[in-house]
């Protein structure tokens, strides 16, 4: 309820070079209580495709819940999946985030790490996002805050989503690309793009393949700034 008169907006733009910070918008499913088994394979199949060329540097793979996380684990590749590192529950979070942090070429499947986490430099040089962090609205407190504020359910989504976009990129001279694979993120960044902050929007990438060829790799010496 705050009069839009008593209020100033200011956009600062990033300095982090677009370059270093791609958000690729890949081709895949709608990944939603209604996605089959066979749309599951295709979304993992893309995602495969995605990870392939950059195995060897330590990524994140967001699933948003624990039931797709352990879906991720069962549906890799066996070479993949040797790499992973997979957390059952909250109170696994911080032994799976260390050991991920001490083990290169690590893979972080997760649902607990889209904000407030840092993994600067080699600690994350690549993310694949399964789906977009609609919010859990089976929750009386949750939907209390829908009713109560117009646009609330799309606002904590976007924030969410820029995120765990950033979560790898941490400095100007950082370098973390990211690939959503949720097709609900073409509809819903066209609409709410008003909700995304400018430095956001211009890492987008809309491409037709998942097999992308990555960003020249970090050196594994992190570099204070």
């Amino acid at each position: 309820d705050i009069d839009p008169t008593d209020v100033t907006f200011h956009t600062i733009r990033s300095t982090f070079p677009v370059e270093r910070r791609p958000v690729y918008l890949v081709p895949g499913i709608r990944n939603d209580y209604r996605a089959t088994d066979a749309d599951r394979g295709e979304l993992y199949t893309a995602v495969w495709e995605f990870v392939e060329p950059r195995l060897g540097r330590n990524g994140i793979i967001h699933t948003v819940s624990y039931t797709r996380a352990r879906q991720t684990y069962g549906a890799a590749p066996t070479h993949i999946r040797r790499r992973m590192i997979l957390h059952k529950d909250a109170k696994g979070l911080a032994v799976a985030v260390e050991r991920y942090r001490a083990t290169p070429g690590a893979i972080l499947v997760s649902p607990s790490v889209m904000t407030g986490f840092d993994f600067p430099y080699c600690d994350a040089e690549w993310q694949a996002i399964i789906k977009v962090p609609f919010p859990d609205t089976t929750s009386p407190i949750m939907r209390a805050r829908i009713a109560a504020t117009p646009g609330y359910r799309d606002h904590l989504t976007m924030q969410n989503l820029v995120q765990a976009c950033g979560r790898g990129s941490r400095a100007v001279d950082d370098s973390c690309e990211t690939a959503i694979f949720d097709e609900h993120a073409k509809w819903f960044l066209r609409k709410y793009a008003d909700l995304a902050p400018a430095s956001f929007l211009e890492s987008l990438v809309v491409t037709r393949r998942a097999n992308l060829a990555p960003l020249p790799a970090l050196r594994r010496e992190k570099v204070l700034v």
